[in-house]
């Protein structure tokens, strides 16, 4: 049964103010409303009061509001009884006055104009001040109607044309707000954020006119408002027991488009409550038809809202609130629509199959959608049972042009397999729900289909190159304390305690732009920020719009540490809603909720939010070449990275018990005897010019400056001191179980997870496993380091050390020997033939391709190039880094030939032994040239076979950078492994594809001494200095017919370096770093060939600024390089 209805009808034709031009259709519009209300929804007559013209002074309304409305409501709740319905309705002229409040982004309030307004003491009714009086009345019901026929009534009141419904503005000074009045209130017309505690049913946005129509009767012609008469019109046609008003309002809008009245009705609050009853239907947003035209049928949906020309859509007869949740359920397809012209916000379709008369209101499924936003789901990591489960499900009509299954292992969702059940993982592995894994597989497809719509929604963008509005439109976030996020990839620390925020948007255009800003949060939810409750406001030209009352936090449990959401704005030029895109965190299309589950959130009631809907995007946007102005639109994408406060993340960690990590999926285990605290360490911020916006856990400094890039699979820090340390042993180890999402798939020993410890300044290996492998085994840690401390001439001990996890492919050796290699720059790659037996691999500047020898190819007058590798490369990566040298230099050689050897545990003179063996297979003559290019440890080897085993009588000269002629003494097996592990960090080394070519055997030299292996790696044995292998070489008598030209480097020790040479200073290193050095070995030894005895006129050095791994890069190095190959 319905609650008692009173109303407050008020119309204004005739005005005291003579300038102000007179109505027609005012009265009319009451009397209508008064005969409708009467008959369809049983209005006692002691129940309604009307004001018509000198009865509407300012005063006499705001007496009536009291009177009638307010005093009744209070007196309803006091005696105890069901609060009635209220409704206030207002013809007239509406108007402007200026803000005095300074509030408002164009500069004015929006107002109705009472009969008496513009005379001396009488001013226009405010939105704000009515919207103090609505407020009043909210104290005692939640059951009000506003219903506004005047300009700008969608803000408050209408502004009208000539001709229309027009007042001239009023620019006399103005009061301010009422202090009685809470600051932020949302009023009717007010531009605040608070939810609406009404409904607003308003004629027109405030940027039109509200238009008056002429009905034709048997009595003759008749003026009212034609919003009024429409509202009418359709509520005599309206069920009055359980239509809502966005069903009634969305009839009215269709009725004004077929009429051509050019105003757009409003509905703003609740609008799913049934019509005067209080209560909000359950409801499925879904599309719905507008008009007919013969075969072809308008919809009210477009490319913003997702959809392509070629989409088929089913149409399901109208239906109210109280009915089914979807069209579908309700009763069976009416007909069969396919888009054929689609707009930005409206779209035309072609009636493919069904009924030829489809009656406005029905409603629109979408069918099919295009398919180049598919979005891939892989099963590559499934087990037999679930991905046969999950190919049926996702077989299913609903998911046709949403999902395509893969068994690749790249893709935007992957589902994965393990003893706890499935879980769900973007395209960086990252888990999608939680708790992270689930047995319930029919809970893992809706997950997939809420993710896949998430996905969708994002890709909406409007990619005409002819769009006037490409960067027109801004957003900003603005934290408490006057911190701005600006560009996306910046990160917020937010913990369970709230944030403060605020958004503001801003219009670049020189047009008004409808704004709709929806949030995508971190659990698969999107939902609408602004504007609230169906409200339709426009931003001015040029104009910023501030939403005020946020609120950012990182609720729910702590098993996620960092998380991804993003704020994205949509503009148009004519009002939408964007119901298709917005769901809950199940997926679902609630009613009431918050707008994401991190958590942005109004400090108000949460239950007036705008309904969540029920329709996914999923197509392509196919955009005609040229866009008419009118169907412009375009979108902006803020991205941000939440990450929980320290406090947040920590777990305490005592001997013989296991602790879950938070945000990783892992768990670690310490030995009997163990004490200390763990916390997870957030992951690899998402772009390099990410910044920290509060103080947060997001990186460590020292890391941040070493910019490392690795695929870093998990990362955690670690507060132990030397006691608990001293636990962890080969025998005892700190064991760590990975989560399945962080093992690897490849075969056993193909791929590795390298444990790296960081104590500021020092880079450690301390253990690595195979990536297939379910643990690691952490077996040493090192002694707290010593830090300075605020007191002078005091030194402290820190107890911070930072764990990180590579994952990484195992260095293989490859093809050893000798071989015929070319280098191709990319735009030959293409037409360049492969040679028989060539094997290639790709780089970003082109192609290396080699193959072997065949010693037949070499002729009498053959030229030869050939190049010998350092110990921290490879054939492939030098070549890379010659190849353009080669090339540019403009030589021509008839041969590219490079000698690979193994770099660790091959002694030095057994590979110079290989090299002149190979050398000597050649069958080279007199007439054949052969330049030698070798750096580090591969000119030992060169200098070897040319020094000691005759290769002298083959080559014709040398070109060494950086031979270590003396040795090093960073070979010692402590100093090279923590050198090489911070510098490993420092170059960047460790990517996702691997580790870089320039260093790619550091791995293997840090996996075995992770493993204590180095001290049997005898090629590093010998570049110790005094090795027996270097006597022998500088004892030698060095051949006078080859020539040696020295690269000598001179480096700085980048800042994160300069500590770990502090803290590894000894009487030895000082020689290196005393010196000056290429970072690997110093000028002495570099210089010094045979003790000091070499023959002068063979030798020349040169100085030249270049560390010990960019000899071939470095820009004026290169130029030294090229004038040696040239021959000068």
């Amino acid at each position: 049964m319905s609650p008692p209805l009173y109303a407050l009808l008020i119309g204004v034709n005739r005005y005291q103010a003579e300038f102000i031009p007179p109505l027609q259709g005012c009265r009319n519009d009451v009397e209508l409303m008064a005969s409708i209300l009467r008959s369809r929804f049983n209005l006692e007559e002691n129940h309604l009061r009307i004001l018509v013209d000198e009865q509407a002074t300012h005063a006499g309304i705001e007496r009536a509001f009291r009177e009638h409305l307010i005093d009744r409501a209070r007196a309803a709740q006091s005696s105890g009884e069901a609060s009635p319905a209220f409704l206030l309705h207002f013809s007239g002229h509406g108007s402007r006055a200026v803000d005095a409040r300074g509030q408002k982004v164009a500069g004015v309030d929006e107002t109705m104009v009472p009969y008496d307004s513009r005379q001396a003491g009488v001013l226009d009714i405010k939105d704000w001040e009515l919207g103090g009086w609505l407020e009043e009345l909210a104290q005692y019901s939640q059951n009000i109607t506003v219903v506004l026929d005047c300009c700008h009534s969608g803000s408050g009141t209408r502004d009208i044309e000539v001709a229309t419904r027009q007042c001239p503005p009023d620019y006399r000074p103005q009061p301010t707000r009422s202090t009685t009045i809470t600051p932020g209130t949302r009023s009717t017309g007010d531009e605040g954020e608070k939810p609406l505690r009404h409904v607003l049913l308003a004629a027109c946005s405030h940027t039109e006119s509200a238009k008056e129509w002429k009905d034709q009767t048997p009595e003759g012609e008749r003026l009212y408002g034609a919003f009024t008469f429409t509202l009418a019109e359709e509520l005599s046609k309206t069920p009055a027991d359980n239509a809502t008003y966005r069903e009634l309002h969305q009839r009215v809008v269709r009725r004004i488009i077929q009429r051509g009245i050019a105003q757009t009705p409003q509905c703003e609050g609740e609008r799913d409550r049934t019509l005067f009853g209080g209560t909000c239907a359950p409801r499925a947003h879904w599309i719905c038809v507008i008009e007919q035209q013969g075969q072809r049928v308008r919809i009210d949906a477009g490319s913003v809202h997702g959809l392509a020309v070629g989409n088929e859509l089913l149409v399901f007869p109208p239906r109210t609130g109280a009915q089914a949740q979807s069209p579908s359920e309700s009763s069976p397809p009416l007909a069969r629509l396919r888009v054929v012209e689609r707009g930005a916000v409206m779209s035309w379709c072609q009636i493919v199959d069904g009924e030829c008369s489809l009656e406005p209101g029905c409603g629109v499924q979408p069918l099919q959608f295009g398919s180049q936003l598919l979005r891939t789901v892989s099963l590559a990591r499934t087990s037999s049972a679930a991905s046969q489960m999950l190919e049926q499900s996702l077989s299913q009509p609903e998911f046709a042009g949403l999902i395509q299954i893969t068994q690749e292992g790249v893709a935007d969702l992957s589902v994965v397999s393990s003893p706890l059940g499935e879980g769900l993982f973007d395209n960086t592995e990252q888990p999608l729900e939680s708790p992270v894994w689930t047995t319930d597989r029919e809970q893992l497809v809706r997950s997939i289909r809420k993710w896949a719509r998430h996905l969708n929604a994002l890709r909406i963008e409007n990619p005409s190159p002819d769009s006037k509005l490409r960067g027109q439109v801004g957003i900003e976030i603005q934290l408490s304390g006057g911190l701005t996020i600006a560009q996306s990839g910046r990160i917020v620390e937010a913990g369970e305690q709230p944030v403060d925020m605020q958004l503001v948007i801003t219009n670049r255009s020189d047009e008004p732009l409808y704004m709709n800003v929806l949030a995508f949060g971190y659990d698969g939810s999107v939902g609408l920020v602004w504007p609230m409750d169906g409200e339709k406001v426009a931003v001015p030209a040029g104009k910023s719009k501030t939403i005020h009352d946020l609120q950012l936090s990182f609720p729910g449990g702590r098993d996620r540490t960092q998380v991804r959401e993003s704020i994205k704005v949509f503009a148009t030029r004519s009002p939408t809603e964007f119901d298709l895109l917005t769901m809950n965190a199940d997926g679902q299309h609630a009613a009431s909720g918050t707008r994401s589950s991190a958590e942005i959130s109004w400090t108000g009631p949460l239950g007036e939010l705008l309904v969540q809907a029920a329709q996914g995007a999923g197509t392509r946007l196919i955009q005609p070449k040229t866009v008419r102005a009118e169907e412009d639109w375009a979108t902006v994408e803020l991205i941000y990275q939440l990450v929980r406060p320290r406090h947040e993340c920590e777990q305490t960690m005592q001997g013989g018990l296991s602790v879950a990590v938070p945000g990783t999926g892992s768990v670690v285990a310490a030995p009997a005897g163990f004490m200390g605290t763990l916390r997870a360490i957030t992951r690899t911020p998402m772009s390099s010019t990410g910044e920290v916006t509060r103080a947060s856990t997001v990186a460590d400094p020292f890391l941040e400056s070493l910019e490392i890039v690795g695929q870093r699979t998990e990362s955690f820090e670690l507060d132990a001191d030397n006691v608990a340390r001293a636990q962890i042993t080969p025998q005892t180890p700190l064991r760590v179980e990975w989560g399945p999402a962080q093992r690897g798939q490849g075969a056993e020993g193909e791929e590795l997870i390298l444990a790296m410890a960081l104590d500021g300044e020092l880079c450690y290996p301390v253990g690595y496993a195979a990536a297939t492998s379910p643990t690691l085994d952490i077996t040493w840690l090192p002694p707290q380091a010593e830090a300075p401390s605020e007191g002078v001439g005091t030194r402290s001990v820190a107890g911070s050390l930072k764990l990180y996890f590579y994952r990484c492919m195992k260095w293989e050796s490859g093809s050893l020997g000798l071989q015929r290699v070319r280098w191709l720059p990319l735009e030959q790659c293409v037409a360049a033939p492969w040679e028989p037996g060539e094997k290639i691999r790709r780089t970003a500047t082109g192609e290396v391709r080699k193959r072997p020898l065949n010693p037949q190819e070499v002729r009498p007058q053959h030229n030869i190039l050939l190049l010998i590798h350092g110990g921290l490369g490879d054939v492939e990566s030098m070549l890379t880094e010659v190849g353009p040298l080669v090339e540019r230099s403009q030589r021509t050689y008839d041969h590219v030939l490079a000698f690979a050897y193994e770099t660790i545990g091959t002694p030095l003179l057994e590979s110079a032994t290989q090299l002149a063996q190979a050398l000597a297979g050649l069958g080279l003559v007199a007439g054949n040239r052969v330049d030698l290019m070798a750096s580090g440890m591969g000119a030992l080897v060169a200098r070897s076979a040319i020094e000691m085993l005759g290769a002298d009588q083959r080559v014709s000269r040398c070109l060494l950078a950086g031979p270590p002629n003396t040795g090093t003494f960073l070979a010692k097996s402590q100093n090279l492994i923590q050198w090489l592990g911070t510098l490993a960090a420092v170059q960047s080394l460790l990517t996702s594809s691997g580790l870089s070519p320039t260093l790619a055997h550091a791995a293997s030299l840090l996996q075995m001494g992770a493993m204590g292996a180095i001290n049997q790696a005898s090629a590093v044995r010998d570049l110790q200095p005094q090795s027996e292998f270097l006597k022998a070489l500088n004892a030698s008598n060095p051949p006078r017919q080859v020539p040696y030209t020295i690269l000598a480097g001179v480096a700085e020790l980048p800042p994160a370096m300069v500590g770990l040479a502090r803290r590894m200073a000894d009487s030895a290193l000082s020689m290196i770093f005393d010196d000056e050095h290429d970072m690997f070995c110093s000028q002495t030894s570099m210089r010094t060939l045979r003790n000091g005895h070499f023959p002068i006129d063979c030798l020349q050095i040169q100085t030249v600024q270049a560390d010990h791994f960019t000899y071939w890069t470095e820009p004026a190095t290169a130029e030294h390089v090229i004038e040696w190959i040239r021959g000068a």
